[in-house]
C-alpha cells in the first residue's frame, strides 16, 4: 500500500519505482559495410546499449511530476540498475527521452498576479518517461 507524507500543505507519495510493464530493450552498434564479393564486413562499437522505454507511474502528484520534470529538465542522469548481462549493479549515464502526463485532479487557488483564483493540477495519472543509454 502506498504512503502519503505532507509536503509544503500537500501531500505526495512515495513510488520511486515505475509501475511493472516497462520495457528493457537493447540495441548493438555495428559498424558495417560489404566487401568485393558482397559479405558484411562489420565491426562491433561499444557495449550493448540499453533504454529502459514506457516507465510508467499509474497515479503521481504534483510534487512528484515537478520533481520528474526537473531531472528530466538536467538532460542526463547517472543510473544505478540491476544488469542481467554482468549480473551485478552497474551506474551508467542515460539521457531522458519522452515525457508525458495526464492532469486527472485539480484544486483551486488564488493568483495574486492576475488578483483572480484559478485551477492547477494536483494529481496526475499515467506518467510516462523513457530512459536512453548514452554509452558511458
Amino acid at each position: 500500500m502506498e504512503q502519503y507524507y505532507p509536503y509544503d500543505g500537500q501531500y505526495y507519495n512515495t513510488v520511486n519505482n515505475p509501475a511493472i510493464g516497462y520495457n528493457e530493450l537493447s540495441e548493438q552498434l555495428v559498424k558495417s559495410t560489404r566487401n568485393a564479393k558482397g559479405q558484411v564486413v562489420s565491426q562491433v562499437i561499444n557495449r550493448r546499449l540499453n533504454k529502459f522505454d514506457n516507465l510508467y507511474w499509474p497515479y503521481l502528484s504534483r510534487v512528484n511530476v515537478m520533481e520528474l520534470k526537473k531531472e528530466i529538465a538536467k538532460f542526463y542522469c547517472t543510473l544505478t540498475y540491476y544488469d542481467e548481462e554482468s549480473d551485478s549493479f552497474v551506474t551508467r549515464k542515460y539521457y531522458w527521452g519522452d515525457f508525458s502526463a495526464t492532469p486527472c485532479e485539480w484544486e483551486t487557488v488564488w493568483v495574486n498576479e492576475v488578483n483572480t483564483y484559478m485551477k492547477r493540477p494536483i494529481w496526475y495519472k499515467d506518467v510516462k518517461c523513457n530512459l536512453i543509454d548514452m554509452g558511458y
